[in-house]
């Protein structure tokens, strides 16, 4: 029977607690990995969630467009509109809740959206919009467990309070040359 020697200058024992350190570290790096992979799968379920839910807004904008009669069922405006400027407004609204995905998902940074903001309250559209619509953004911004979401609607308020105080909006007529 041949007897099995540690290295020279060590002892059993230190081979041991090296052993340990290194699976220790390797189960550490398993760890991380496992974390990592599961921040990245709750991002994509994010990220699937918003996009499910602006494809349910786009359809249910174009089948309204194909059968205005449907428009009846979003409940009345606070004030009438003809049924261009309700399709109007009900556009800029799936153009804000684009940007309200691309902000919760990190596509825009705060000054991104603010930029995009000041361009869109340029517009009469716009600003009509967020006057019937955004009493209702803020009432569910104020509800939400989302930080987030309150940032994104106090940031498009405070553009378009900025935009008011600027002056008059473009209007749709100035838009394109005649």
């Amino acid at each position: 029977m041949i007897k099995e020697s540690a290295p020279k200058g060590t002892t059993w024992q230190d081979l041991s607690d090296a052993s340990q350190i290194y699976t220790s570290a390797f189960a550490a790096l398993a760890l991380v990995g496992v974390a990592t992979s599961l921040i990245h799968q709750a991002r994509q379920s994010k990220v699937a969630a918003h996009e499910l839910a602006r494809a349910n807004q786009r359809e249910l904008f174009t089948l309204t467009l194909e059968d205005p009669t449907l428009a009846a069922c979003y409940g009345p405006e606070s004030v009438q509109l003809t049924e261009l400027r309700f399709k109007q407004i009900g556009f800029t609204n799936l153009i804000l809740a684009g940007m309200y995905s691309a902000y919760v998902l990190d596509v825009y940074s705060d000054s991104d959206l603010a930029l995009e903001l000041d361009h869109h309250f340029f517009g009469e559209i716009a600003r009509h919009h967020w006057e019937l619509r955004g009493p209702h953004w803020i009432a569910e911004a104020e509800h939400s467990q989302d930080r987030a979401h309150r940032k994104f609607v106090r940031i498009v308020h405070n553009a378009y309070e900025k935009a008011v105080q600027s002056g008059p909006p473009a209007s749709p007529s100035q838009y394109f040359q005649q």
